[in-house]
């Protein structure tokens, strides 16, 4: 029996030993071998990492006072599909779809999708958020997101552009500034419990604070580029134009006060985004052949070579008709002898052609050159320290340099037309910048839209300087220049109604045949008359000029007028005085008679 029972208790123990051990042996590998991996395991299940982001910065205009683009506090609306009770399913879809005005069949299809958790909507207003709730849907959650808004609408739409739907720029300046206006990610790292909750003793650790991206200040005067737009918007209403732009620039620093084109759209409404109508950064993109304003320039550097000067006579032959190097140059009127400042306010056609030949290829196009002309201007972007444009994206920004052909292909005839406007092409800004060097004694200063960047934290600042870009022509031809244009202003010029009551204006018109691009026809093309482009490029006051604006309507009704002195000039005039109203700027005193010649004088010339 003792042999027996022992029998029986060594078949109990040696089990229940064997046993002991093979869990000894388990337990020292989970706490001992596998420590490290089943701890790291454990702690992606009730260990999480939130990575907060801030705000993208804000965009305000010079002031700082009125803020073009910010953001708006908004819900991302996620889901669970596979929650949704299957009797319900379809009602809830069409339910979600109504309130959050998405597409039915694309949210049918995400919900079809193998995915665990799909995106509804996203900048979810709070108010429908609050409205979602009520209904009860299991499976929906939403996270706060910012949502970017333009709060002035269309203003200046253009240059500002937009971002996409992951808040990165897509255009314009939100996309060239995109490295600066990003927000950084923070990261955060603690403990839940099962239901969610921080663990108020458990692990907490911020690794990165969140921050806010730079906020930007631009050269822009909101109440100036108001005033551009509604003006531009007339001028369309007006004279049926299929497009117009307007640059103004303030000569001295080469501050942009306001850059405009009209038909615009609204970044908050995508809809209005109709492609090749009204988006696109046509002021500085879109080249034309100038037409007449280019006078002012060919004539300034013939002044600046000594080629000819301000008083000089010139032949504008009495036939109105004058044939050189195999081609034909016509005027309006017959106009006979001119002097060189009469050739401007007359806009004689033949007499700039004349002095384009004098000049020669060499000396007319150096002149050009020095004015800007094929040239990019690079509105004061290049200043920002380490700005790459993104290879991802390489179409959210660019700017035209213009063309004019090298000297090397140029024939006899083309100076004759290069002086007066044909065979070169500008873009809007090239023209106010060419034409802000003569109302700054010469000195042609780089155009700048960017005035200041600030940090959010440090509120550092860092600051886009006015840059000289080049010399264009000595001062006393800037100055013979200026009383010239002042001409073309006055009763016997083509642009009396570019006139600002009470103050001298400097300015040219411009009135050139469109290009059309036709394969069929020989030369690849032809010069319509039946499309202008009609322009008008001035400054004011004359002799202390608070800025330059030049405006060009691309195709306006030819029923309705299409001479730039008709088109360009009242509205040129409009905004002028509205905008000398809003600067403050009053009317100079009358000047004395005696000694040199005033603007005044000048204006009525014998």
């Amino acid at each position: 029996m003792r042999k027996l029972y022992i029998l029986r208790l060594m078949v109990l123990l040696v089990p229940l030993a064997l046993g002991y051990v093979g869990l000894v042996h388990h337990l020292y590998g989970l706490q001992v071998k596998r420590h490290a991996d089943l701890l790291a395991a454990a702690q992606k299940r009730y260990t999480v990492r939130k990575r907060p982001c801030g705000q993208r910065g804000r965009i305000f205009d010079a002031s700082g006072h009125t803020m073009l683009a910010g953001n708006i506090i908004c819900r991302d609306v996620l889901a669970e599909p596979r929650r949704f009770p299957d009797d319900e399913r379809q009602e809830i879809i069409h339910s979600l779809a109504k309130l959050l005005a998405v597409d039915e069949e694309t949210l049918r299809q995400r919900c079809d999708s193998d995915l665990v958790e799909v995106t509804v909507a996203r900048g979810v207003d709070l108010d429908t958020v609050d409205k979602l709730k009520e209904l009860h849907i299991p499976g929906l959650r939403w996270v706060d997101s910012f949502k970017r808004f333009y709060a002035k609408g269309q203003l200046l739409s253009d240059m500002l552009g937009y971002v996409d739907w992951e808040g990165r720029g897509a255009y314009g300046l939100e996309y060239l500034l995109d490295d600066q206006l990003a927000p950084v990610a923070g990261s955060t790292v603690y403990e839940r419990d099962r239901r969610g909750q921080r663990l108020q003793r458990g692990r907490y650790e911020v690794e990165r604070e969140a921050r806010d991206g730079m906020d930007v200040y631009l050269t822009i005067e909101e109440p100036i580029q108001r005033i551009v737009e509604e003006e531009l918007e007339r001028l369309v209403k007006d004279f049926g134009a299929k497009k117009v732009y307007a640059v103004m620039i303030r000569p001295q620093t080469g501050a942009v006060l306001a850059i405009a084109q009209y038909p615009s759209f609204d970044p908050n409404d995508r809809s209005t985004m109709v492609a090749g109508d009204c988006w696109g950064m046509g002021t500085i993109q879109n080249m034309f052949e100038p037409g007449s304003v280019m006078k002012g320039l060919s004539i300034a550097g013939a002044i600046d070579f000594g080629v000819v000067d301000i008083h000089d006579r010139i032949d504008c032959e009495e036939s109105g008709r004058w044939v050189y190097g195999g081609g034909v140059l016509t005027d309006t009127h017959h106009n006979g002898e001119l002097e060189v400042w009469e050739i401007l306010r007359e806009s004689s056609n033949i007499g700039a052609g004349k002095i384009g030949a004098m000049m020669g290829p060499s000396r007319l196009y150096n002149t050009l050159r020095r004015f800007g002309i094929r040239e990019k201007t690079g509105v004061g972007i290049r200043d920002l320290v380490g700005w790459r444009p993104p290879v991802d994206r390489p179409i959210g920004w660019s700017e035209t340099a213009g063309m004019i052909r090298s000297t090397k292909t140029w024939y006899p005839i083309t100076p004759t037309r290069v002086a007066i406007g044909y065979g070169v092409t500008v873009t809007p800004i090239q023209l106010a910048s060419a034409y802000a060097a003569l109302a700054n004694a010469g000195v042609r200063m780089e155009p700048r839209l960017i005035d200041r960047i600030v940090h959010p934290v440090t509120k550092e600042v860092l600051t886009v300087p006015p840059r000289v870009a080049g010399v264009a022509v000595r001062p006393e031809t800037a100055l013979a220049m200026t009383r010239a244009l002042v001409s073309v202003t006055g009763k016997e010029g083509t642009a009396p109604a570019a006139a600002v009551p009470g103050f001298q204006v400097a300015g040219k018109t411009g009135t050139a045949y469109r290009w059309i691009s036709d394969k069929t026809h020989k030369g690849g093309g032809y010069y319509s008359r039946e499309k202008y482009l009609s322009s008008f490029v001035g400054y004011v006051p004359a002799n202390q000029p608070e800025f330059v604006l030049a405006i060009m309507a691309d195709e306006p009704d030819k029923s309705s007028g299409h001479y730039g002195g008709t088109v360009a000039a009242p509205t040129f005039s409009r905004i002028a005085s509205r905008a000398l109203r809003y600067l403050q700027v009053a009317a100079p005193e009358t000047e004395p008679d005696g000694g040199e010649p005033t603007l005044g004088h000048l204006a009525q010339l014998p």
